[in-house]
């Protein structure tokens, strides 16, 4: 389950609400941090990265995502990237406040209305300014969610191809760190 699946990698733990609450989610669905009954009480991976004086960043994980207009359908905002004419505004937000200065703010979670072709444009632009500077953080995590697609729902491309997007995306930034400085 998804939702166990990002308390797992972050917190290395999932809570008592989360083993009960599945499968049926009566208070909330927290994958994104949103609902603090899901939070471990021992604290995420990054509150120990930055006790030991490390650096970390988030993309995707625990924000969630504001688009503008908020109407727009999957066709738009693929439309926009592919167009880059930039009308479609992508925002992410952290939902836990440590995260405040360690997210990238135009990587999102998880609406599959965005393509991961995006969000890997997003991380590439990220890991060149960070091969400029000379620095790159401690630890990274990062979500490319198209893999769980939208079904077969008319208004998404097919499964097929949401799951193809997904591992176009993640070999790009597999080739873009492994041909870096890094």
């Amino acid at each position: 389950m998804s939702a166990e699946g990002h308390q797992w990698t972050s917190q290395g733990y999932v809570t008592d609400y989360l083993e009960k609450a599945f499968p049926d989610w009566v208070r909330s669905y927290p994958w994104n941090g949103d609902d603090a009954i899901a939070y471990a009480s021992s604290g995420f991976i990054w509150d120990y990265i930055f006790k030991a004086g490390l650096t970390f960043r988030t993309y995707g994980e625990f924000v969630k995502d504001k688009v503008t207009p908020e109407n727009a359908t999957w066709t738009d905002i693929y439309n926009d990237y592919k167009a880059g004419s930039k009308k479609v505004k992508i925002e992410a937000i952290p939902t836990i406040h440590t995260l405040q200065n360690h997210f990238c703010p135009t990587y999102t979670g998880s609406p599959r209305t965005i393509n991961d072709q995006y969000k890997a444009d997003e991380f590439i632009k990220e890991l060149k300014a960070f091969e400029k500077s000379d620095t790159m953080p401690s630890l990274m995590m990062m979500s490319l969610p198209n893999n769980h697609t939208s079904g077969t729902n008319e208004k998404f491309p097919t499964p097929r191809a949401m799951v193809a997007d997904n591992d176009l995306a993640l070999g790009r930034i597999v080739e873009a760190v492994s041909k870096s400085k890094f």
